[in-house]
Order: C-alpha cells, then structure tokens, then sequence
C-alpha cells in the first residue's frame, strides 16, 4: 500500500460513517412508520405474531454496533496518522498532509492557507508522501 492509498483511508471510513447514519435515520423512519400503523392489532394464525417494527428497530441496533466500531476504527486510524505525520521534518509538508487528507481540503484552499501557489502545494505534497512513513 503506497501513502497516499494509506492516508485515503479517512476519507473513505468517513464516507461510510455518513452512509451508515443515512441508513440508521432510514430504519429509524421505518419503525416509527410501522409501529405508528401498527396501533390496531390484527390477528393471523399464520402469520408471524411479532411486531414489524421490532424488526426495523433491531435493524437499527445492528446498524449503531457497526457505526461504533467504524468510528473507533477511524479515531485509531487518524491517532497513527498524526504520529506518522509528525515525524516529517518539514511542518509544511506536516500541515498540506493533515489538511488534504485528514481535513479534506482542496487544493486551492491548502495554497490559501500557505499562502503558496497550486503548484507548490503539489510539490510539498508530493515531499511530504515520500517522507511518510506508513505505520505498522
């Protein structure tokens, strides 16, 4: 794995972090919807005597155990990147790697921050990479 997929990885874990509480509101909806339909009972001999909403809601809890185990992976991931990250020497290099990938700031915004020129945050990102130092 080179540094640059390495330091991708926050990014991607915070997308699935979002797209995990997008589907938790989705399940939460759903079991507020059912169990609001739900105020009658209806009775099936056939049919499966729990409520439908207890399924939408376990569908929930399963959903928050594995949200929380992202966010601890994420918080880990991000703690062995700042350490990596302070071991480059040169805090320019240190500052567009936390900026680009941790922060996910554009380029532009980088150059505005060091006051420096498109170009040479590229340059400096390109130093910092090779001064990363991937973590075991």
């Amino acid at each position: 794995m080179t540094a640059k997929e390495y330091l991708g990885q926050v990014q991607g874990l915070k997308y699935l972090i979002e797209c995990r509480k997008r589907e938790i509101e989705y399940w939460k909806d759903i079991a507020q919807g059912i169990s609001a339909s739900n105020c009658e009972p209806h009775y099936n001999a056939t049919r499966n005597t729990s409520a439908s909403y207890v399924n939408a809601v376990e569908k929930v809890v399963c959903l928050q155990q594995e949200l929380n185990e992202k966010i601890i992976e994420l918080v880990d991931l991000c703690k062995k990147i700042n350490v990596a990250i302070d071991a480059i020497p040169s805090v320019e290099e240190q500052i567009v790697l936390r900026y680009r990938y941790l922060e996910n700031y554009t380029w532009i915004s980088i150059g505005a921050v060091l006051k420096q020129s498109e170009r040479n945050v590229y340059r400096i990102h390109n130093n910092g990479l090779k001064h990363f130092s991937i973590p075991e």
